[in-house]
């Protein structure tokens, strides 16, 4: 047997370019049961050697000792557990990097590496507000490029000036040592100014965002771009105004647009009526227009099918899928006024696409007599999500249920068909059987219609297996050299294509 078999809808296009877009169900090979419960996942990192290091902060318990997070097998048991904790983890010449309060290098089982040694966070350097990493790049010579809040000059420590000491960009070597020819990025607005984000992009350039007015003297709210040598690019343009507090880089997607989540009281300029907290930018700084931002909304209380005491809030984060199309996910329970349990995806132009993870979510966050700390319905949500190189999605967050089943804090979703038939001019069933089918498979086309020019099938993740032409009205075709899985099958002839979908075994 080549793998599993499903019911098969079959679903007829006759529109050239119709849109294709890949759904996903719940993976039951992939299970970490009660391992990260009372808490919530932070981040989630595929590693090289086919495991998965997870991290988060939970109160450990009966069920499970563990505080900080783990390195765990691809089908979810423990491998090791972690002494340290922290938001985020990358990494770094195999071994890793957790950064959160301050920088940490680490291997397994997770103790620090004595030879690392962050210099801002030593005791010289600690104080109120600094010592804050909130995100890293590694850069080709291994240094590490470190955003957050720093005091880089012990001197200052308590004196009226102590704010002149604080620097938001470093760069290190592999020792934590700081780099000494690197031009340390300096912001204001007011003494508390942050770099919260950072990413690279593909013309080498840097996007930073965070709390500021200004990035080394130039003018700046929220959201710059640093050249390569890192100097302020002051060609890019000014997106957000002086009022609200926070913003933070979301992602920045495969043709270098920003996608930029923020706290409510935020200004956009010349847009006094934006509606939403997720806003597209381009790469020269200008405001994506053409980019419809969907509205997200959560409840403080009730259940999902009746929530109570509307909140506003916003998406977390996004991923770009191999469809063209845009993973989101957050604290969200709506969006749009149309309920979505804290995942949903959108095309290129912001329009959810209904059916796209139906039923998938997180439901509640409840572990015996712990509740998350906003209740059990608003306390739930997605934290990260990483896209695996079979891709498959592994998701972590703050859950005890997902899609309805008992999953705690993590789980793995895997492609299962596809939504979103674009079927307006629908010409008649095409016809692909068996289906299942193993070795081979015969297509049949509506009456009428003979001349067949192409016939392609594509796996989930969208990749072209097969690409041939034939020339008669039932056609037989050889996939015995093609791998388990759900494909798409599209028929082309000189008016129309024709999709529809097969199970290989």
């Amino acid at each position: 047997m080549k793998g599993l078999s499903l019911i098969i809808l079959i679903i007829t296009c006759a529109l050239p370019g119709s849109a294709q877009v890949i759904n996903y169900e719940i993976d039951e090979s992939f299970n970490s049961g009660l391992l990260f419960n009372r808490g919530a996942v932070s981040d989630v990192l595929s590693t090289q050697i086919d495991t998965y290091m997870i991290m988060g902060m939970f109160f450990p318990n009966t069920a499970s000792p563990l505080t900080a997070g783990a390195m765990i097998s691809n089908a979810g048991s423990l491998y090791n557990s972690l002494s340290i904790g922290g938001l985020k983890v990358i990494a770094y010449k195999n071994e890793y990097l957790q950064f959160g309060q301050g920088i940490r290098r680490f291997n397994i089982p997770g103790g620090t590496n004595q030879v690392f040694r962050f210099e801002f966070q030593k005791q010289a350097y600690s104080g109120p507000l600094s010592n804050v990493a909130y995100n890293a790049l590694i850069m080709e010579d291994d240094h590490i490029l470190v955003a957050g809040r720093f005091f880089t000059d012990s001197t200052l420590m308590g004196t009226a000036e102590s704010h002149l000491g604080l620097r938001q960009l470093c760069m290190i070597d592999c020792t934590g040592a700081p780099v000494a020819e690197f031009p340390m990025i300096r912001c204001a607005e007011p003494v508390s100014a942050e770099i919260k984000t950072i990413h690279q992009l593909s013309t080498g350039e840097y996007i930073i965002a965070g709390s500021f007015s200004e990035v080394d003297g130039h003018a700046y709210a929220k959201l710059a771009k640093l050249n390569p040598d890192f100097s302020v690019n002051t060609e890019f343009g000014h997106v957000f105004g002086t009022s609200g507090v926070l913003v933070s880089t979301a992602f920045v997607d495969s043709q270098d647009r920003i996608w930029v989540k923020f706290a409510q009281n935020m200004t956009i300029l010349n847009q006094p009526d934006y509606p939403s907290r997720l806003v597209r930018v381009k790469p020269d700084g200008t405001l994506d227009e053409e980019f419809d931002a969907p509205v997200f909304s959560g409840y403080l209380n009730g259940t999902y099918e009746n929530p109570t005491v509307p909140n506003e809030t916003t998406a977390i984060g996004v991923v770009e899928d191999a469809d063209d199309t845009f993973i989101l996910y957050g604290q969200f329970t709506e969006i749009n006024g149309n309920h979505h349990r804290r995942l949903a995806k959108i095309n290129d132009s912001g329009e959810v696409i209904e059916g796209a993870f139906e039923s998938l979510g997180p439901d509640s966050s409840v572990w015996g007599n712990w509740t998350g700390p906003f209740g059990s319905v608003m306390s739930a949500k997605i934290v990260s999500i990483e896209k695996l190189p079979d891709g498959k999605l592994l998701v972590g967050g703050q859950f005890s249920s997902f899609g309805g089943e008992p999953y705690s804090c993590l789980v793995r979703l895997q492609p299962a068909g596809f939504v979103g038939t674009d079927d307006r001019e629908g010409r008649g069933a095409l016809k692909v059987y068996p289906n299942p089918a193993r070795n081979h498979f015969r297509i049949e086309l509506p009456e009428g219609l003979e001349n067949v020019t192409r016939i392609t099938l594509q796996d989930a993740s969208g990749r072209l297996v097969m690409d041939r032409a034939l020339q008669q009205a039932v056609r037989s075709l050889n996939v015995s050299h093609i791998p388990s899985g759900i494909y798409l099958v599209k028929v082309h002839t000189p008016q129309h294509i024709f999709t529809s979908k097969i199970v290989l075994q």
